[in-house]
């Protein structure tokens, strides 16, 4: 697939992914989470359905704003809270993999948007696990592992 191609299909696929997930921001909201944001790094445990969310970093995701960044994480972050799961790796995974989960059944996304959510999330997990810190550059780190796009 050349770069230009690969492009147009990461445009299509994360369009899709953040509109599922402000859908399930939405659903999170109305049954009682809210979201506060902050400008800190986090490192706490997530006790109460008013989830904060960092900024840090959030200009260098696959998201197309910072706003979207934010929405994905407090999702995220929910998912965190309502299965009572903490930030082991094999915590992290379980979330991704319902999130994953709920992303195919609830809002039938197509394989490469579902594709891109699971490069972004897992990919980012193994890569944390294998080097003790975290992606410096999530876009390029996700372009490249989704799609094979290299700069």
């Amino acid at each position: 697939m050349g770069k230009v191609n690969a492009l147009l299909d990461f445009n299509k696929d994360i369009v899709e992914l953040e509109g599922a997930l402000w859908k399930e921001a939405t659903l999170l909201h109305d049954i009682g989470f809210t979201m506060s944001v902050t400008d800190e790094p986090l490192d706490e445990e997530i006790t109460s359905s008013d989830i904060t969310v960092s900024t840090v970093g959030a200009h260098k995701t696959i998201h197309t704003s910072v706003g979207k960044c934010l929405i994905a994480r407090f999702v995220h972050d929910a998912y965190h809270y309502m299965f009572k799961l903490g930030f082991s790796y094999e915590d992290e995974r379980i979330v991704n993999e319902k999130q994953y989960e709920n992303l195919k059944d609830r809002y039938d996304l197509s394989n490469s948007a579902l594709n891109l959510f699971w490069c972004d999330m897992q990919g980012q997990l193994d890569y944390h696990e294998e080097f003790g810190c975290f992606v410096e550059d999530q876009r390029s780190f996700v372009l490249y592992k989704a799609y094979g796009i290299t700069h």
